[in-house]
């Protein structure tokens, strides 16, 4: 027996399903938000995520923001052996660096 789930059409028009794990979720009604978004915004960093409805419809998810330091995804990046020649290759006969640099100052 599966746990029951809710179909919930995202923004993208894509479908979701929201699992009964969510229901522990506070939620808001779009209208209430509007009205009072600084309450709710500081209740979403004390208390967790909260659910916007629009017309009993979920919308949005107000999530807090985690206070970890943001963490830099590229710092260990090393593009592969062809990808790493075609950067240091200039594009015709101008470098790419020249390209960049001359749009830049237009």
């Amino acid at each position: 027996m599966g746990t029951p789930a809710s179909r919930v059409v995202t923004a993208g028009g894509r479908v979701a399903h929201l699992s009964v794990t969510t229901s522990h979720m506070k939620e808001v009604s779009l209208r209430e938000l509007h009205r009072s978004t600084g309450a709710w915004v500081r209740s979403a960093s004390k208390h967790g995520a909260i659910l916007v409805r629009d017309r009993n419809r979920p919308v949005a998810i107000i999530t807090p923001v985690s206070e970890a330091p943001a963490v830099n995804r590229f710092a260990r990046w090393k593009p592969l052996k062809k990808f790493a020649a075609a950067l240091d290759r200039p594009v015709g006969d101008t470098p790419v660096e020249q390209i960049i640099g001359e749009d830049r100052d237009r």
